[in-house]
């Protein structure tokens, strides 16, 4: 019923044609400085995606991410980046089907080579990069099994990982307590790990 009323419509062509020219607005981040580079997101008009750039010293432009080039189907959505100190190294997280179960992947900035990944069970988190550019903070989820009656996705932990080790030997830094929503930032000459359980406002030391 509804159908065969719309399509009467007298201006429905006009609605149309200004709703797809409202919605062909694209957007242009801020860019992230490290070591030179600048990285930032772009999306044009006909895009489904915002795509991840690099900028080089020289002003050239190059393509790091491009979540429709991951997943021409469209369903796959980057959800988070965060480059080395250095600008060398680029860690960023994806997800599939509006899950947000997001996977983890580390790639060399220069020639885009992937160095690894993924590392699963990382939804929500952040990447906190030690100065070297070796080493980051984030935070995992336990896995399936792991919490006998309760879902492991409410027992995340933050891991110390180097780049290019098993996951499996990170060394846990917090998050004995179910729940954890950490921040993960990083300032010059320091680092700093804040969280806290989300269900109780308890605050670990």
């Amino acid at each position: 019923m509804f159908e065969a009323h719309r399509a009467a419509w007298p201006a429905r062509e006009n609605l149309r044609g200004r709703l797809a020219e409202l919605l062909s607005v694209g957007m242009v981040s801020a860019a992230v400085w490290r070591g030179g580079r600048g990285f930032f997101l772009r999306r044009r008009g006909d895009q489904e995606h915002a795509v991840l750039l690099a900028v080089e010293p020289d002003g050239a432009e190059r393509v790091l991410v491009d979540p429709m080039e991951v997943d021409p189907s469209g369903m796959t959505t980057l959800d988070y980046w965060c480059p080395s100190p250095d600008g060398t190294r680029l860690a960023y997280t994806c997800s599939t089907g509006g899950n947000e179960d997001s996977e983890l992947w580390v790639v060399d900035v220069a020639s885009n080579a992937l160095i690894e990944g993924p590392i699963d069970r990382v939804r929500f988190s952040t990447v906190a990069w030690l100065p070297d550019g070796e080493s980051f903070y984030y935070t995992r989820y336990l896995g399936p099994g792991s919490v006998d009656g309760d879902d492991p996705r409410l027992h995340r932990r933050v891991y110390l990982h180097q780049v290019g080790s098993d996951p499996a030997e990170d060394v846990l830094i917090a998050g004995r307590c179910a729940a954890w929503s950490v921040l993960l930032r990083r300032r010059v000459g320091r680092r700093a790990v804040a969280g806290g359980d989300r269900v109780t406002g308890h605050r670990p030391a």
